[in-house]
């Protein structure tokens, strides 16, 4: 058979395949797993701000104000960097169980893409509130961008975090 008859039918075949609603499966590369890797690590970053040290001065009135200003910062940073640690072909329907993120994240770009603007904005607006020294302040910033960055972002783009123990 000559090259061209093959790779014809290879083609037509492969096209019948995904027609018929077969997704050819390719695997991750490091490349994609760097990606996800590097935005799990980010994602920790967050967390320990979210959940401990905002958290900690806000309500056991352990660290300072100024704790808050640098992970409100923090926040801001990795907002920005958000955008490039989601390459294409790097959703949990590419690499199912090294992920949680939606396909959606890539079918709605700039809404995506928004999401992390919009965190960086309200990360602007805690380290504000920060700046001011007023725990109340802090704390409505905090929420908020909990609420509407944090949240709001996960619950359109992140599926749900499997069950903790099982």
């Amino acid at each position: 058979m000559n090259r061209t008859l093959r790779n014809g039918l290879l083609t037509c075949a492969a096209a019948a395949l995904v027609a018929g609603g077969i997704a050819l499966v390719v695997p991750a590369t490091a490349q994609d797993m760097a990606a996800v890797d590097q935005r799990k690590a980010l994602m920790r970053s967050n967390g320990q701000f979210a959940y401990r040290a905002i958290p900690a001065f806000i309500r056991q009135g352990t660290g300072t104000a100024d704790d808050v200003v640098k992970a409100a910062v923090a926040f801001a940073e990795a907002g920005k960097k958000i955008p490039t640690v989601f390459p294409a072909g790097t959703s949990a329907t590419d690499i199912p169980g090294k992920t949680l993120a939606k396909p959606e994240i890539w079918q709605q770009r700039a809404a995506f893409d928004a999401a992390a603007q919009n965190l960086v904005a309200l990360a602007g607006a805690l380290e504000a509130a920060a700046k001011s020294g007023d725990k109340e302040r802090i704390g409505q910033a905090f929420t908020t961008l909990n609420t509407n960055g944090c949240n709001g972002c996960h619950n359109q783009f992140r599926l749900p975090p499997p069950p903790r123990g099982g």
